[in-house]
């Protein structure tokens, strides 16, 4: 479904087939971002791995052998002139020494702000207050994006940082 004015596609690097202990990175339109006209530009990447399915934690309607297990994610807004309005992050792996989910913002974009995990329905969700151009009215986008984030919630084996039980 299409929330946004604008066209984005997909690109997966490495290429599927698919397979297990191999960290693939989706990102929109090749790193080139979503255009969204006098919004600006909204990037968005995620690594992820495939990993086996545990049939107890996971209802009926979504079991299977394997399910993908997010690594990290890069989302961003910036303004049709390249300035960044918020940078949100989780990059476990790096040179950087902020493992956990994190927000940059103006005036100073070098300070990690902590937050719990960020979804890319989050994200989208943020280029909704930031009045991006709908394809729909803003309830049914709203409504949509809930209804695409729910089953995460509902499986989800983390929500403030990767080292939390579940619990």
């Amino acid at each position: 479904m299409r929330l946004f004015d604008g066209i984005a596609s997909l690109t997966v690097s490495p290429r599927p087939p698919f397979r297990k202990e191999v960290v693939y990175r989706w990102s929109i339109n090749a790193e080139d971002g979503l255009q969204l006209g006098s919004v600006g530009t909204f990037y968005a990447s995620m690594n992820f791995e495939i990993v086996d399915s545990v049939p107890t934690e996971h209802d009926e309607e979504h079991q299977g052998e394997f399910r993908c297990s997010s690594r990290g994610y890069n989302y961003k807004l910036t303004t049709p002139r390249g300035a960044d309005l918020w940078r949100i992050h989780w990059h476990p792996v790096g040179v950087s020494p902020v493992r956990g989910p994190h927000v940059h913002l103006p005036p100073d974009l070098n300070r990690h702000l902590p937050t719990g995990r960020m979804t890319f329905e989050n994200a989208l969700g943020w280029l909704i207050e930031y009045d991006a151009g709908l394809r729909m009215p803003i309830e049914g986008a709203k409504a949509c994006l809930a209804e695409l984030e729910a089953p995460h919630l509902l499986h989800r084996s983390w929500t403030s940082s990767p080292d939390e039980s579940r619990g």
